[in-house]
């Protein structure tokens, strides 16, 4: 072979060379960004993204119950019925059907629907989370996305690259829950009577309403603000037993057990059972009421039964007291004490005081709930005079001296129909309950219709809303309290 073939054949090699060196390099180059966006996928967003007038059933319930306890006053109370409250209820003898307001007409049959400005519920804002994760996922490039968990090697991951954060690092990371300075906000509605059953020697207008309409029917108007509170509370007027036994008394009232519903499904997570109808067919009807409730996870409150329930990681304590017996300064003074000692940072004291059809609280009533106030209530709650007296401003902290009736079975078409939803956001930093004045009052009617009880309380608008925060401004004038045209206590 001479020089030149020897040539010839070395460049030859050269060029084959060459050729296998490019394929090499663009194998290696097709496989790398399939690697890269496996690696970027796994050190990429950790969460999952998975794509009427009838109201919300669910609750208000944002608030778990802790617990609902209460010294052993045997004689007079349950007071180791653990009821729960999962999601988010006064008269005496004497109640007639005849009212007298002093301002007329309280409302006309046009519905309204409620202020959209209601707070949302702690458990909608939790949901909200999946948006989030939804919103990291979108980000990232189709391939990525297409990407599913079993194709990306966790053997790419580096190996000294921890899998979860370190303790340094977490307590870095100052989210509500692990910040001991940040300020928790818990919203409150609180309603009135609501009787939900009938007194057969009168009326079965409400039975035959339930019959017909259903359990989602009565707080069907109120639901929209019930739901979007953290919690709910009203004065539960009346049994829900099947005992034949009855009180010896002018007005008795029940309902069947299964009547519960209607407060589930209008979002209601604490009653109050401290008034003088919650033993209208006997000790047993009591029973009865607080088994139901229990079986529900509706809280109750009742003498020395406290319901405990912990509420967007604030502790609130429900205390009630029927003031229409014998109620000492001392019970009042020890309740809440007990408490305070249980950790609670917000406590709201129920009375069931007053006079029926009176327009203005009584001395009793002033002296009982300015000393609640004195003891450590954060809020004070009063019903049974079944329409609405004034809002006192004292030491701070509010004292609602009547909410007057609300979903009311007991009177089939009281002439003073007007009644209000209460709302309180309470402030909670480092345990100690805030001086915020974050309070106001959603007018309202106890029927959509003017001339008879529905039985399905509704928001009031316009000159009927108006009408009613001008009335409470006379009620109040008196009491260190003034309410604005939207309703917000100053």
């Amino acid at each position: 072979m001479n020089i030149h073939a020897t040539k010839k054949t070395f460049l030859s090699l050269l060029l084959i060379l060459s050729l296998c060196a490019d394929i090499a390099m663009t194998a290696y180059a097709v496989e790398y960004p399939a690697q890269k966006s496996m690696a970027a996928d796994e050190d990429g967003s950790n969460s999952d993204s998975s794509g009427s007038d009838e109201p919300h059933s669910g609750g208000s319930g944002s608030g778990t119950d802790d617990s609902q306890s209460g010294s052993s006053d045997s004689s007079e109370e349950d007071s180791s019925n653990g009821n729960d409250s999962s999601d988010k209820d006064s008269s005496n003898g004497s109640n007639s059907n005849a009212d007298s307001s002093p301002s007329g007409d309280s409302s006309d049959n046009k519905d309204s629907q409620p202020d959209s400005s209601s707070d949302n519920k702690d458990s909608q804002s939790e949901g909200s989370g999946n948006n989030d994760s939804q919103s990291e996922s979108s980000g990232s490039s189709s391939s990525d996305r297409n990407l599913s968990a079993e194709d990306t090697p966790s053997a790419d991951l580096p190996a000294n690259e921890p899998d979860s954060l370190s303790a340094d690092e977490t307590d870095n990371d100052l989210t509500p829950s692990a910040a001991g300075s940040e300020t928790t906000f818990v919203t409150l509605s609180a309603a009135g009577d609501c009787t939900l059953g009938i007194d057969t020697r009168y009326s079965h207008n409400f039975n035959k309403y339930y019959k017909k309409k259903g359990d989602s029917y009565f707080f069907k108007k109120v639901n929209p603000i019930f739901s979007q509170d953290d919690i709910t509370i009203v004065n539960f007027e009346g049994t829900l037993t099947t005992s034949k036994k009855r009180a010896r008394k002018t007005f008795t009232f029940k309902g069947p057990k299964k009547y519960a519903s209607i407060l589930k499904k209008g979002s209601v997570e604490v009653v109050n059972l401290a008034n003088n109808h919650s033993k209208d067919y006997g000790r047993t009807s009591l029973t009865d009421t607080q088994n139901t409730m229990r079986k529900n996870s509706i809280g109750y409150c009742r003498n020395t039964t406290i319901v405990y329930q912990t509420v967007n990681g604030a502790k609130m304590a429900f205390l009630g007291f029927n003031a229409l017996e014998k109620v000492t300064k001392n019970q009042i003074k020890t309740g809440i004490a007990q408490a305070k000692k249980n950790n609670a940072e917000i406590i709201v004291v129920s009375f069931h005081w007053g006079v029926e059809r009176k327009y203005y609280p009584n001395a009793k009533q002033k002296t009982l709930g300015r000393y609640a106030i004195s003891c450590g209530a954060s809020l004070v709650l009063g019903h049974h005079p079944h329409v609405l007296q004034g809002i006192e401003k004292y030491k701070g902290r509010y004292i609602v001296y009547s909410l007057g009736n609300f979903c009311f079975g007991g009177n089939s078409n009281p002439k003073d129909k007007d009644t209000m939803i209460f709302q309180q956001t309470f402030a909670v930093k480092d345990g100690e309950l805030q001086p915020d004045n974050n309070a106001g009052i959603i007018p309202c009617s106890l029927s959509s219709h003017r001339k008879t009880n529905d039985f399905q309380p509704r928001v009031l608008s316009g000159k009927e809303k108006k009408r009613l925060i001008k009335k409470m401004n006379k009620l109040s004038r008196k009491l260190n309290v003034s309410i604005s045209s939207d309703g917000k206590l100053n």
